[in-house]
């Protein structure tokens, strides 16, 4: 991941094991420091993730829900306004 300080992204697109509102999650360490590393460098910053990845949170959290601009996804819409209550957040429904 250290070579990774070298690099700029325009943009970042990312899935995660799991959503909670306070954040993205993965499953392994590596993962989660890779992800977290281009985010940082990265202009704007897309989260894609479908409907079961909500309300499951692992071991390590990536980002919070605000660091995101948008978040698409094709969850229910309350489950989508329950989210978006807590902070800033933009979801996509497709």
């Amino acid at each position: 991941t250290s070579m990774m300080n070298d690099f700029h992204f325009d943009l970042f697109l990312s899935s995660c094991a799991g959503l909670e509102k306070d954040g993205s999650y993965e499953q392994t360490l590596e993962t989660m420091e890779l992800k977290k590393l281009a985010s940082s460098r990265s202009d704007k910053k897309f989260l894609l993730i479908d409907k079961t990845k909500f309300g499951h949170a692992y071991l390590y959290r990536t980002n919070s829900l605000s660091d995101y601009d948008f978040i698409i996804t094709n969850a229910e819409e309350d489950v989508i306004k329950e989210y978006a209550s807590q902070e800033n957040v933009h979801f996509v429904n497709r």
